[in-house]
Order: structure tokens, then C-alpha cells, then sequence
């Protein structure tokens, strides 16, 4: 496709103000539901790549980023648990708008390494901090990214790139156990992308990472279609989502088990790594659901959460604060 062909489609997108947004789920190891990232899709074939180049070229991302943003969060209504949401690094100086969006208990402001190199991503990046939003920091590994900028940033989250996903699954262990090991010191949560296939999570589990993401766990897709297979999952039934339900029990026959201690990390990486033993699918909070939470999954994102949906959900930003704290002053 042509740049005037994509110029025209996203300057109609920018006239009309919105785009299309997908989700995809993040699930902790054993298969609880800890939230979803939101994804722009742009019309007649366009991709993300090629649409965010063409902003960038026409100086035009802080733009289209606010409408990505602001249809993403309005789309994401309703689903339970985090919204991990990506921003820019231009939007980075736009904090009274993404303060505008609140939701500060359940949005996680993904954000690249590039992005907090600049005096102006690590003023804005602390500036969503201080107004309780959680941090993540995007594509971790890739390139030339180095696990010491962490420091710079202080995300909740640290979502590992596929490659080095990959990599790891590929027995080059070292780089990701890096990664992983200084995530935690830091008190942050790991979050392995791109994982392409359930026996992957056994061997991610094993390395400390707290939640997986990819075609594996769950494709991009509407909200209003993951609001029917959620329901479908909580109560155990059918339609599909019976199917995914089981799916984590199985999950858990080939290798992982229950954390010894909850996923808000509290303690060593070897407590972390501490899991018991056992089988049993009713040991899994994914097999222990049932349709009386289903009523959950149609009210707000706090609903959900006190109601136990979204187990093993992380702790809040201002216990992670503490943790951060802690782990500094070692």
C-alpha cells in the first residue's frame, strides 16, 4: 500500500476520531485472568507498524495517539481486571490529558525503554506515578534495551519482548533469567509476550515469570466477544469457553502449580520460585470458578476484583511502592 493511500485512510481515521481496539488477555501462570491489553486496528489493511510510522513522518503520533488512547479506554469498559494500555513517548508530555482518562486503580501505562531516555518520557513517566497509575515497561530485552534502565522507569510491570521469550524456550536461558531477576529486585512483575504455545508456561513458570501473553493464551478480539467467553469461562460451560476453562487445568497436569505465596511479590526470587506439589485441577483458581462470580464480569472493574475474579491480581501501586523501596535501599 501506498503512502497516499495510508496517509488518506488514518487522516479519515483522525477526522472521525477513533479506531478500532482489540484485546488480548494477560494471564497469570496458573491461568487466572489478570487483565487484557488494548491494541489499535486501522481500516483497509493497514497496520499498526505502517500507521505509526506515517504519524511519526507527518509528525502527527501525539495526535493519533490520543484518539488510540481515548477509544481504548472507552472500548475497554466493563472487561475485568488491568487495562494495559500503550502510549507514545510524545504523549509522555501530555499529562493532564492521560490524567483525564482516571481509572487510575485498574490502567497500566505501557511505555517503551526508548521513551524513558529522554528527560521528557522520565519526567511524564514519574508524573503518572505520582497521579497511582501502574507503570509497564514495553518490549524489555529487545535490541539494545538493558535490564539497568529499569531504575530509570520503577515499572509495576516489566513485559518481556517474544524474542527473548523465544530465545529462552530455545535454551538461551541466561538473558531472560537477567531480565527476570532484576524485574523482581525491583519488585515489578514479569510479564513473558508473545508465547505461542501452553507448554511454553511450565518452563516460563519455572524461570519466575508471573503472567504470560500470546496466541497461546488468547487471540486479539473485540470486547463485547471476550464478554461472552469470560462468561462462558467463570461458569465452567460451554460455547467455548468451557473449552479454555479446561484448558488451564491441563495446563497445570503438565507442570505448573500453584505460587507458595500470592503474585504480589513479597518476598525472594527463591520464594517465588517455591511452588507445591500436586495435580489436582481443584487446586487451580481457574477450575475453582463458578457461575454465582459470572455476575461479576457485568459490572465495573472493582466489582471484579473484590469478587475474586481476577485472582492473583498484583498487589496495589502503593504496596509495589513499598516493596521498590525496600529493594532500593538493600
Amino acid at each position: 500500500m501506498g503512502e497516499d493511500q495510508i496517509g488518506a485512510i488514518l487522516q479519515h481515521t483522525i477526522d472521525q476520531g477513533a479506531v478500532t481496539i482489540v484485546f488480548q488477555p494477560i494471564r497469570h501462570v496458573s491461568g487466572a485472568l489478570w487483565g487484557f491489553e488494548a491494541l489499535s486496528r486501522f481500516s483497509e489493511g493497514v497496520t499498526p507498524e505502517s500507521a505509526w510510522a506515517w504519524a511519526a513522518r507527518q509528525g502527527l503520533t501525539r495526535t493519533l495517539d490520543r484518539i488510540a488512547v481515548t477509544s481504548a479506554i472507552q472500548a475497554s469498559q466493563g472487561l475485568p481486571g488491568l487495562m494495559f494500555v500503550n502510549i507514545a513517548a510524545a504523549t509522555l508530555a501530555d499529562i493532564s490529558f492521560l490524567r483525564h482518562m482516571g481509572h487510575t486503580h485498574r490502567i497500566v501505562w505501557e511505555i517503551t525503554e526508548s521513551a524513558v531516555t529522554r528527560s521528557i518520557g522520565r519526567w511524564g513517566s514519574r508524573a503518572l506515578r505520582a497521579a497511582g497509575y501502574h507503570l509497564a515497561m514495553d518490549d524489555a530485552g529487545r535490541a539494545h534495551s538493558t535490564p539497568e534502565r529499569l531504575r530509570w522507569l520503577q515499572p509495576d510491570f516489566v513485559k518481556v519482548d517474544q524474542e527473548l521469550v523465544r530465545a529462552y524456550i530455545e535454551e538461551d536461558t541466561r538473558t531472560l533469567l537477567y531480565w527476570v531477576d532484576n524485574a523482581h529486585t525491583l519488585g515489578a512483575h514479569v510479564i513473558a509476550e508473545g508465547v505461542e504455545d501452553p507448554i511454553w508456561i511450565a518452563h516460563l513458570a519455572q524461570a519466575g515469570v508471573d503472567a504470560v501473553q500470546g496466541w497461546a493464551i488468547g487471540r486479539p478480539a473485540a470486547a463485547e466477544d471476550w464478554h461472552h467467553q469470560l462468561l462462558s469461562e467463570f461458569s465452567g460451560g460451554g460455547g467455548g469457553g468451557g473449552n479454555i476453562f479446561h484448558f488451564w487445568c491441563r495446563v497445570r497436569a503438565i507442570g505448573i502449580h500453584e505460587p507458595g505465596i500470592r503474585s504480589g511479590f513479597n518476598g525472594s526470587l527463591a520464594r517465588k520460585r517455591a511452588f507445591h506439589r500436586g495435580n489436582e485441577c481443584t487446586n487451580i483458581p481457574s477450575c475453582q470458578w463458578h457461575a454465582t462470580k459470572t455476575a461479576a464480569v457485568k459490572e465495573d472493574s472493582d466489582a471484579a476484583w473484590r469478587m475474586g475474579i481476577t485472582e492473583n491480581l498484583p498487589q496495589k501501586p502503593y504496596v509495589e511502592a513499598e516493596n521498590r523501596e525496600k529493594a532500593m535501599a538493600i
